[in-house]
């Protein structure tokens, strides 16, 4: 066997792996941005708040607003996300 001949290799075990990758990133994507965006609102409640009875810093409405538009997108991703994620994880026919 010639030294700079290549032997065929074989792609399907690479797409397999893509696939999982990406499925199970799908499926836990959404669930993770929502639990991290619950714990920075947590944060900024606690930290950036005035108080009782004052007004809230700019930096807690900014915060405050991110962390409501990431759980909207946690929340709105979560189902189709779900669905892909286990399509991509489901093994194909044939």
């Amino acid at each position: 066997m010639n030294p700079h001949e290549t032997q065929p290799t074989d792609v399907t075990p690479q797409l397999k792996t893509k696939r999982s990758r990406l499925g199970f990133v799908l499926i836990i994507g959404p669930t993770l941005l929502y639990i991290i965006s619950v714990i920075i609102g947590f944060i900024a409640t606690t930290t950036l708040n005035g108080g009782a009875g004052t007004e809230n810093t700019p930096a807690y409405d900014v915060v405050n607003t991110i962390v409501f538009v990431a759980g909207a997108i946690a929340i709105a991703s979560w189902l189709p996300c779900l669905i892909i994620g286990i399509r991509l994880l489901k093994k194909p026919r044939g």
